[in-house]
């Protein structure tokens, strides 16, 4: 079957990327002035690359399967496995011994009151962590938001305000401070420039292996 390209994204950029979204739906960063055919190609001299790589997204997908909220399902929280528990002998959701307990009689909102309790943590956790990097860094920010979204994990506005998504607390701490200096560095620089990236690198100088487990771990990051 022929690789179909889905969308193709023109900018000022000088090189061309090539992206597999999570949907497997394949997506071409290139220069503005680039010809169609020197990006096709491109994508069929890099058939062999972009097929293995949709093979390890089907993977995944079969491996990430969706929450059925039932005892023994498996729940991530700061990067390390938790078995889902119902159990009667408890009112409130808690952590002990690699297990999440749930009251069992709140089976019912399971996922409602999952998300809830997973907001709660992560409202406790991120603003402290921006508070941290922004100390360190002598960056200073306006407000933070806990948002819902599904695949971006933080944003910064040009007032300073940052955003990141309560679904950032299932990652790694480091994984989830990537995500804080990367939003904290772009009150400094509103683009992603070799400026940019040198700032990110000198605050956190193993940010590109924190980029790639999101990268490759972004559907666990989306089951629910």
């Amino acid at each position: 079957m022929q690789i179909e390209i889905k969308k193709i994204i023109r900018s000022n950029r000088k090189t061309i990327a090539i992206e597999i979204a999570t949907d497997s739906s394949l997506i071409i960063r290139a220069p503005k002035r680039l010809p169609l055919k020197i990006i096709k190609d491109l994508v069929q001299n890099k058939e062999k690359w972009i097929r293995e790589k949709l093979q390890e997204i089907e993977l995944k997908q079969k491996l990430y399967q969706p929450l059925q909220f039932k005892t023994g399902d498996e729940l991530w929280y700061l990067g390390e496995k938790y078995i889902f528990s119902i159990t009667d002998s408890c009112e409130n959701i808690f952590l002990h011994d690699y297990k999440l307990y749930f009251p069992q009689d709140q089976q019912e909102r399971a996922a409602e009151l999952l998300k809830q309790w997973y907001k709660e943590q992560s409202k406790k956790l991120l603003p402290a962590r921006a508070e941290y990097y922004s100390q360190l860094t002598g960056i200073k920010f306006n407000s933070i938001k806990i948002t819902g979204a599904r695949k971006r994990w933080g944003s910064c506005s040009s007032r300073g305000n940052l955003n990141f998504t309560w679904r950032l607390i299932m990652a790694p701490l480091r994984v989830i401070d990537y995500v804080v200096v990367h939003e904290l560095v772009h009150i400094e620089f509103m683009n992603h420039s070799r400026q940019f990236w040198a700032r990110v690198g000198e605050i956190m100088p193993d940010y590109k292996e924190q980029k790639q487990w999101l990268r490759e771990n972004q559907l666990l990051l989306e089951l629910m």
